[in-house]
């Protein structure tokens, strides 16, 4: 999966996306598409 397929984030959405533990990002982003 690229950076590309993930959604444009504000600067703080950003900053807490990249506070996420990467497997929680993959178990959230699963569940969106």
């Amino acid at each position: 999966m690229g950076v590309e397929s993930l959604p444009v984030f504000t600067p703080l959405a950003r900053k807490r996306w990249e506070s996420i533990p990467a497997d929680a990002r993959q178990c959230l982003l699963a569940n969106v598409g």
